[in-house]
């Protein structure tokens, strides 16, 4: 949303949620698109195609539910959905690059689930207290 409302000015409401969908899009599309083209230098047979399926899911996935109606009156904001999607894609590369653990202990899931509580709820406490 920051990207967007630095693109747009100070003016343009954004309301965010979809933001953070499409860029967690991103961020799964670009992360599987590098760990699948290490393995196919490993296996070149089985995966000599299958790092561009994620590409061409993502961009499918992003097109059908992140363009809005196409009549013209709807109020999607695309350019939302894409700067999420590009941030995402951004943050994706940077986790296959650190070669990020994909799978975490119990501790560390259940601190990454406190986290994202104490956001939501600091997320309301602020849109309460303005």
């Amino acid at each position: 949303n920051a990207l967007t409302t630095w693109i747009h000015g100070p003016g343009h409401l954004a309301v965010g949620a979809s933001t953070a969908v499409f860029g967690t899009l991103g961020l799964f599309t670009f992360y599987e698109f590098a760990r699948r083209n290490r393995l196919k230098d490993q296996y070149p047979r089985t995966y000599r195609y299958r790092p561009f399926a994620t590409l061409l899911a993502g961009a499918v996935l992003l097109g059908f539910l992140g363009m809005g109606g196409g009549d013209g009156n709807n109020k999607v904001d695309v350019l939302s959905h894409v700067t999420g999607f590009v941030s995402g894609s951004v943050l994706g590369v940077i986790f296959a690059w650190l070669r990020w653990p994909v799978g975490w202990s119990e501790r560390h899931q259940t601190w990454a689930g406190y986290g994202c509580v104490s956001v939501i709820l600091g997320a309301w406490a602020l849109a309460l207290g303005a």
